[in-house]
């Protein structure tokens, strides 16, 4: 099968299958690294984390955003054994302060800088047409000094009225609050 005939649909858009296939295959990479990790320096290690673990958990990650916290502690876990793994050790004591030494945001914040860079390059024009076409710049009134352009926000908010609750997640709308 393709990769893209792999991903589960999920009707609800709660994403938990998604999310299991995210933590199985970061956790088999782990345990391999772990296998040839005596050999390897930490700079090694560091990249291998990188290339193998980070880009999976980054993967259209922004996708992730607003759905259980549960599940976002599932991504959570293998990060904390990728910095386990970096550092070796293998008991699960402490690793926010390790993680933040090798400068790894968490999970949750990882996916708010995906959004917030996503809409970055929205408004910097360095994006493909399909996001431009459906996010609205706000115009600045040039003629009149008004108490609304003391709102520095740069996009306007769209209103979407769900019918269903079911497709509250589908239509959502998130972006960075600068």
């Amino acid at each position: 099968k393709q990769w893209y005939q792999r991903r589960v649909r999920d009707e609800q858009l709660l994403l938990d299958k998604n999310v299991s296939h995210i933590v199985r295959g970061c956790m088999g990479y782990l345990n391999n690294l772990w296998r040839i990790g005596d050999k390897l320096d930490k700079d090694s290690k560091i990249r291998e984390v990188n290339v193998f673990i980070h880009s999976k958990l980054d993967f259209c990650n922004s996708l992730l955003f607003g759905i259980n916290a549960s599940q976002i502690e599932r991504l959570q876990k293998v990060q904390n054994a990728a910095v386990q793994y970096i550092h070796k050790r293998k008991q699960w004591k402490g690793t926010t302060d390790l993680r933040r030494k090798l400068h790894f945001l968490p999970m949750s914040s990882r996916i708010i800088f995906k959004i917030g860079l996503l809409v970055y390059n929205v408004v910097q024009g360095h994006s493909p047409c399909y996001f431009t076409e459906n996010i609205d710049k706000k115009q600045a009134n040039q003629r009149y000094d008004l108490r609304g352009d003391a709102d520095k926000t740069v996009l306007k908010k769209k209103s979407i009225k769900n019918l269903d609750k079911n497709t509250e997640r589908g239509t959502s709308v998130a972006g960075p609050a600068v």
